[in-house]
Order: structure tokens, then C-alpha cells, then sequence
């Protein structure tokens, strides 16, 4: 991805504080101009509020809570509510009488009912018509005039009627509970008494009518007085309409003031936005570098080294060494380093003498002998040069890195030549894959670190309402001022109250 596709974000936040910039930008109103105005809205409060005094001052004058009170109207007013909490008991005690000669009543009717479902299911009237139609049955079985299957239904007969004129005993029984339960609701329905119940519903008839003859009177004399409650509400329909007019001018001038202040908190938000967008545009663009370079470095062919590095021995120890095509590309995309780092291949044709200084020191993969050795075996000097092997300590790094053995000798050369051409067929073999691998690696750390951040994001977002308002910057003082004036006017309101 390049800087232009990177930095788009922060032009397209650009572009939309531009659009966002459409709205008319308020100002903040004249406090003065205010003052003058309400001051002299107060001015024909105070005066329509003395009008409005004076005619509540006539209204009472006649009547009202200064009006002379009438003892023989309190007295039957006293005695008005105290009939009607008689009545009221009255009333209660009676409700819990009737609601218990209810319930009794209810059970009665329950207990009839089964008491009678029960006497249907037999057909007897009592309990001697059971016994004569018993004694009747048994008279047959004892003539002996019944075959034997009649026999044992009659017998059976027999057996059912008896219990069930164990039945009737308990017929008895819920009659009586029957019987008492009527005797309780008599009782109670007698102690309910109307004479007293009566006596205080005349009672309070007359008292009624009494107040309401007062109450008569009382509306005869206040008739003049309409005259002056017109007066009144007249006056107070006067100081309501402006009263209406100053809350208004308050209404106005406040609502004005806080679209002013939240324009400004609007507009700090905002920038604060544009900073946070920018930021994170910024590291965007950052992360974006450094998942392209992480992307390229994986992309780089696996083992390149280390084929490099087996070609260049290969080279020097078997000059006619050709280096294998691999598998996916051809002979001519083939990725040669070899060439690069030829300067520094030492080669060993057969037969070949290398020139050295005597105090150079090499790698010939044999012991050091002395000197007097040396001179001992100079006859045979010959035969131990064309055996030696020279390694540069290059070389003897880079077989020690590809953990091939260095050659003593080169009667040992076969056996290294043989191990490298392992290697670079493994490394050949496996560098597509491997290098597949990094590049899939590299991707998963570059969406880890994609949604890290954007996991960041969500959490600081929320924040930044709050950021926006708390730090101000170089708008914090007029926030500050906004909100001493806020504070100033809202005591205002509540003295003007």
C-alpha cells in the first residue's frame, strides 16, 4: 500500500469538518440589552401587581376570612359532621352483621343442596321404608320360592338397602346443622335496630336544610361583590400577561446563551475529533509501513543464504559443479548469488600449488608440525601439499553454519561435496513452502496487530466525548466563563422567582 492510499483517511476528515463547518455560527448574547429590557419589564410588574393589591384589599373588606362568623351556623355545622360520622358507624357495624348473615346463609344453602342431591340418589322416604321393603325381601328368600341366581340378587338388595339406611342416620345429623344455622341468621337479623338509624337520618335532614338556608343568605350578600372580583382577575390576568413577558425574555436570552455554550462544546468536540482522526490516521499509515515491510521481508525466497552460500563451496570444490533448476521456476528465472561472491572463491584444480606467505595461516584440515619435522620429512614434502585442502575462514563459517563436517583432506571432499547437494535439494525443495509459510506468518501478525488496534479504537472512543469537553485547550476559558454565566443566571431566576 503506498503514502497516498494511507493517508486518504485524513482527507477525507478534512473534507468532512469542512461540510460540518455549514451551520451559522452563533454569537452570544447581549447581556446588557437584556438587563434594559427586563428592568423595565419589572417596572410594570411592581405597578400592576399594586392594582391587583388594592382590589384583593376590597374583596376582602366585604367578606371572605374576615367576614363576622354566626355561632348557631357553627353549631349546626358541629353537629352536621358529627351525625355523619354516626352514620357512617352506623353503617360499618351494620355491613359486618349483613356480611356474616350472608355467609351463614351461603352455607345453609350448600348444606341443602347436598342434603337433598343425597336423598336423590335414594329412593326411600326414611329410614321404615327401607325396613319394611327389607323385611319384605327377606320374607321371599325364606319361602324359598326364588332360584338360586334371584336368591343371590336379592341378598344383595338386601345388603345395599341396609347401608343405605345407615345414611338416613346421618340425614338427621346435617338437618340439624341446618336447623341452627337459620336460628343464627334470625338472631343476628334481629339485633339490627332502624328506630336509631332512622332518628339520625331526620336528624340530619333538618340540619341540612338549616345550612342550606345559611349558605342562601350568605350568596344574596356576597352578590355585590362580583363587582369586585371582576375588578380582580381582571388586574391579575393583567400582572400574568406580564409575567408571561418576562419569562419570555428569560426564555430567549437563556435559550440563546446555552445554544451558545453547547456550540461551543460542539466545536471542541469536534476538533478533538479531527485530532483523534488524525492520530489514528497517522498510525494507520504507520502500521501499513510496517505490515509492508514485514510482508516483504517474508516474501524474500526461504534459504537464499544458505543455497547461496552451498553454491559458492560447491563451486569451489568441484568447478564443474552445475546448479539444479528448481522445481518452479526455469533455468533462466533462477536466482543466481553465486556469481556475486566469486571474488572471494579460492579454487583447487588437481595438481594445483598454492603460493602462501609463510606467516599467513590457513585451514589445511591437518595438524601443524614443527619445524623440525619439517625438516626431517622435506623428502616427501611433495605428496602432502597435493593432499591439503585450503579453506578460507569464510568458508569453514559457512560449512559450520550448514552443520556439514569441514574436509581434511581431499579424500574427504567427496563425502562434503555429497552432503551440500543434500542440503541445497532440501533447501530447494522446501523453499516454496517455507517461504509460503513466512508470508502466511507475517499476514497473521499483521491482522493481530489490525485488530489490536482497532480493539484500541473502540475502547478510547467512548472517551472522547469526554476528552473533548474536559480539555478544552485554548477555548477552555470561555467554556469556564460560559458556565460561571450559567450558574450567574440560574441564581437570577431563582431571586426573580
Amino acid at each position: 500500500m503506498t503514502t497516498a492510499t494511507a493517508t486518504a483517511p485524513v482527507a477525507e476528515v478534512a473534507t468532512k469538518s469542512k461540510k460540518n463547518s455549514g451551520p451559522k455560527k452563533l454569537t452570544k448574547p447581549d447581556k446588557h440589552a437584556y438587563d434594559v429590557a427586563l428592568n423595565e419589564l419589572e417596572k410594570e410588574h411592581r405597578a400592576k401587581e399594586e392594582i391587583l393589591t388594592k382590589a384583593r384589599q376590597a374583596v376582602n373588606a366585604i367578606g371572605g376570612a374576615k367576614a363576622p362568623k354566626n355561632p348557631e351556623k357553627d353549631a349546626l355545622r358541629k353537629e352536621f359532621e358529627t351525625l355523619k360520622q354516626k352514620q357512617a358507624a352506623i353503617k360499618a357495624s351494620r355491613g359486618k352483621i349483613f356480611d356474616e348473615i350472608s355467609l351463614i346463609d351461603t352455607k345453609v344453602k350448600k348444606k341443602v343442596a347436598d342434603l337433598n342431591a343425597q336423598k336423590g340418589k335414594i329412593n326411600f322416604k326414611s329410614a321404615e321404608d327401607i325396613d319394611k321393603h327389607v323385611q319384605q325381601l327377606e320374607k321371599n328368600v325364606d319361602d324359598g320360592n326364588l332360584r338360586l341366581a334371584e336368591e343371590k340378587k336379592v341378598i344383595k338388595e338386601i345388603t345395599t338397602l341396609k347401608k343405605l339406611r345407615k345414611n338416613f342416620e346421618s340425614f338427621a345429623t346435617a338437618q340439624a346443622s341446618i336447623d341452627e344455622d337459620k336460628a343464627k341468621i334470625a338472631a343476628l337479623k334481629a339485633t339490627v335496630d332502624d328506630s336509631e338509624t332512622k332518628a339520625i337520618n331526620t336528624r340530619f335532614g333538618e340540619i341540612k336544610a338549616q345550612l342550606d338556608a345559611f349558605r342562601a343568605e350568605s350568596q344574596k350578600a356576597y352578590e355585590n361583590r362580583n363587582e369586585l372580583y371582576d375588578v380582580r382577575n381582571a388586574a391579575q390576568k393583567e400582572v400574568d400577561a406580564v409575567n408571561q413577558k418576562i419569562k419570555a425574555l428569560k426564555d430567549n436570552y437563556y435559550g440563546k446563551l446555552r445554544a451558545f455554550t453547547q456550540q461551543v462544546r460542539q466545536e471542541i468536540a469536534e476538533r478533538h475529533e479531527r485530532e483523534r482522526a488524525e492520530r489514528e490516521a497517522a498510525a494507520k499509515e504507520k502500521r501499513l509501513q510496517i505490515a509492508q515491510e514485514k510482508l516483504e521481508i517474508a516474501s524474500e525466497p526461504a534459504f537464499a543464504q544458505e543455497i547461496a552460500n552451498i553454491k559458492l563451496l560447491l563451486f569451489h570444490f568441484d568447478p564443474t559443479f552445475v546448479p539444479p533448476t528448481p522445481k518452479n521456476q526455469s533455468s533462466s528465472s533462477t536466482v543466481e548469488l553465486g556469481p556475486s561472491n566469486t571474488s572471494r572463491k579460492i579454487e583447487l584444480p588437481i595438481n594445483a600449488v598454492v603460493l602462501k606467505k609463510e606467516e599467513e595461516d590457513f585451514f589445511t584440515g591437518n595438524k601443524k608440525k614443527s619445524k623440525g619435522k619439517k625438516k626431517r620429512d622435506e623428502t616427501a614434502a611433495a605428496a602432502p601439499k597435493d593432499n591439503k585442502v585450503v579453506l578460507d575462514f569464510t568458508m569453514v563459517e559457512q560449512l559450520s553454519s550448514l552443520k556439514v563436517p569441514v574436509p581434511g583432506s581431499k579424500e574427504d571432499v567427496p563425502k562434503a561435496i555429497e552432503e551440500l547437494k543434500k542440503k541445497l535439494d532440501y533447501f530447494m525443495e522446501n523453499e516454496e513452502r517455507v517461504t509460503k509459510e513466512r508470508i502466511a506468518k507475517a499476514k497473521a501478525e499483521i491482522e493481530k496487530m489490525e485488530a489490536e488496534a482497532k480493539a484500541e479504537a473502540e475502547a478510547k472512543a467512548p472517551e472522547s466525548p469526554a476528552e473533548a469537553t474536559s480539555s478544552a485547550g485554548s477555548t477552555e476559558s470561555s467554556s469556564e466563563e460560559i458556565e460561571s454565566k450559567e450558574e450567574e443566571t440560574k441564581e437570577e431566576e431563582s431571586k426573580e422567582e
